[in-house]
């Protein structure tokens, strides 16, 4: 506790030195112009964020009443469906919902709660004619205002630097035959990695004989075993399935995504050309696909088989078109420059078993862009170069 009879002393003394209760006058008249300035930006910024709410609310009702003339026309539930649920995928709309003109629900996504959000409406127009309307729900707890902090932020730092300059002589001279020491521990930087795991899935398994299969399943997993070697990853077995290929980055490692990605499209081009050697047969193509998804990095081997994001990454290969790499949208939002690959949007109502990503779709990548094509025929020469080559930069 404060002893309250120094304190008074101290006071006392510094008001008996004219420089000194110039001090106080001053830190005093600073601290009060601060609390001033911070209820003049909390007034500011609410002012602006209503204005936000209402600018965004309106725009999405209105985006989706657009969007929603064709399909609510030709009664296409499944496309009015698609795009509620996009909207209401986004992080700062709760509700998106299609009614009729005698308010029937035509489609819905999200939550009806209506608590901290405001509600929007827009007219479906069609020729003139009002054929029913959309409704928005916002999320505000989502929204944050548009107020410009900078010169408010700059001029607070400054009055809270005088502020505190001033606390701090008066607390050092309150306290100072008290003897307290205050230690301040810090802590190291802890170095945080991220896993990416790609499953290898030889989906024609069941038709390859099962004379040839054992010799077939050696193939794939030594080349599997060297494009690991290459990437510093390494290679599991997926019964059923095929094979993970799990990848272990640190997050500050540069263009990481890119490069898992670049080795994921390596993997689908080496062993498409076991299609191609006499050993696997000519009766049957080897159909391979893959799916690519990401996690933090897990405690053990039990804890990555058992999670979520491996069974998401063995779906996300369930739907990859043959030899291409279906990645999920967190993995993809990773990659830095994506023009450097030739991607696309796929939508299939398999997604929506997903449990720690995008649900509704996820993004196909077939090859790299033309520009970049030598990135992926340079791996692929070191790959053929030599089976026990320096593994690359990753």
């Amino acid at each position: 506790m404060i002893d309250l009879t120094r304190t008074k002393t101290t006071l006392s003394d510094l008001l008996r030195e004219p420089r000194r209760f110039a001090v106080v006058i001053a830190a005093g008249a600073a601290v009060i112009t601060n609390l001033l300035i911070g209820v003049a930006w909390a007034w500011q910024a609410d002012v602006a964020r209503s204005e936000h709410i209402q600018a965004l609310g309106q725009a999405s009702a209105a985006q989706l009443a657009t969007l929603s003339v064709e399909p609510l026309i030709a009664v296409d539930a499944i496309r009015l469906g698609v795009l509620t649920t996009r909207l209401a995928s986004l992080p700062t709309i709760r509700l998106a919902a299609i009614h009729t003109l005698d308010d029937r629900v035509v489609a819905l996504a999200g939550s009806e709660t209506r608590d901290g959000g405001h509600e929007f409406k827009a007219p479906i127009e069609f020729e003139n004619d009002t054929a029913g309307y959309a409704r928005i729900v916002l999320d505000d707890d989502a929204i944050s205002g548009g107020l410009s902090l900078g010169p408010v932020v700059a001029l607070m730092a400054v009055v809270s630097i005088m502020a505190c300059a001033f606390l701090g002589h008066l607390l050092a001279v309150t306290y100072a035959n008290t003897g307290t020491e205050q230690s301040v521990e810090s802590e190291a930087p802890k170095t945080v990695r991220r896993t990416y795991l790609l499953v290898v899935n030889l989906f024609n398994l069941n038709r390859v004989p099962i004379a040839e299969r054992a010799s077939i399943l050696a193939r794939c997993r030594e080349r599997l075993d060297r494009l690991a070697s290459r990437a510093h990853a390494r290679v599991m077995e997926l019964p059923g399935t095929g094979w993970l290929v799990v990848f272990e980055t640190d997050v500050a490692a540069a263009d990481r995504a890119f490069r898992v990605v670049l080795h994921a499209l390596l993997g689908a081009e080496v062993l498409d050309e076991l299609n191609a050697d006499n050993h696997t047969g000519a009766r049957l193509e080897l159909v391979f696909r893959f799916g690519l998804h990401d996690m933090e990095a897990p405690g053990s081997d039990t804890e990555l088989k058992r999670s979520d994001e491996l069974a998401d990454a063995v779906v996300l290969s369930a739907v990859a078109p043959d030899g291409c790499v279906a990645v999920s949208e967190s993995t993809f939002e990773r990659v830095l420059r994506p023009e450097r690959l030739i991607a696309d949007e796929l939508t299939n109502p398999v997604l929506s078993s997903l449990a720690t990503t995008r649900t509704d779709a996820c993004v196909v990548i077939s090859t790299t862009a033309d520009t970049y094509r030598h990135a992926l025929d340079r791996e692929l020469h070191e790959f053929h170069e030599a089976t026990t080559s320096s593994p690359s930069t990753f």
